[in-house]
């Protein structure tokens, strides 16, 4: 293993299996944010001197045509809602819409600022940094696929609870797939994005709250 190599497991080490650890063991719950972002701006140096790393398609450009990737996008949006509403409603009927129901402000305001203040730093260092600077060090691009979602769930560790590592998961490999066949951050914050705030309309978002054991409990 060369040293570039090694530099670089020690990198992915950090940002990917070190940081959930602490910030949900070590640091106070307002500090995630904070976090997050100052991994994105490490991130985005990080891509800077990764070759090839700072072309990032920022204006919208796609590998493939856009109207082809929003209506990939959109048809399997279609899909997940209808079954993340099914199970809600065998799972937990009560909650189905209850925080716009309860507080529509708050869930507007939830709904407008996820995309911007969580989505944006998690795309820049779980898809294009992932990508552009890691996903070299597995044997193919399947193994690096995986470990991508694996990854993306194991940033989810502060919520403490089964729910919220396993939904990343499985969004994760449709999100890194998008990533792939676009190139378009864009792209990805908006599905990302559609994802997460229909997960706190419908009501999954219980699970994505910090403390959400104590608020399950209750």
């Amino acid at each position: 293993m060369n040293q570039s190599n090694i530099i670089r497991w020690g990198e992915f080490g950090f940002l990917y299996v070190a940081v959930p650890v602490i910030v949900t063991f070590v640091l106070p719950v307002r500090a995630a944010i904070p976090t997050l972002w100052g991994g994105s701006l490490f991130a985005w140096w990080l891509l800077k001197i990764t070759p090839a790393g700072d072309a990032l398609l920022l204006k919208g450009e796609t590998r493939i045509p856009l109207r082809n990737a929003l209506a990939g996008i959109l048809a399997r949006f279609a899909v997940g809602a209808a079954l993340l509403t099914g199970l809600l409603w065998w799972c937990h009927p009560e909650w189905l819409f209850e925080f716009p129901r309860t507080n529509p402000a708050f869930w507007a305001l939830v709904c407008t600022a996820y995309p911007v203040l969580s989505v944006f730093p998690q795309v820049i260092i779980y898809r294009c940094l992932f990508i552009k600077r890691y996903s070299s060090l597995f044997v193919s691009k399947r193994l690096a696929w995986f470990i991508g979602t694996l990854v993306f769930g194991w940033a989810h560790l502060p919520f403490q609870n089964p729910v919220a590592l396993l939904f990343p998961f499985i969004g994760g490999f449709l999100f890194i797939r998008t990533y792939q066949k676009t190139q378009s951050i864009l792209l990805n914050v908006f599905e990302h994005g559609l994802y997460g705030c229909f997960l706190f309309t419908i009501g999954w978002g219980k699970y994505l709250v910090y403390g959400t054991r104590t608020l399950l409990s209750n």
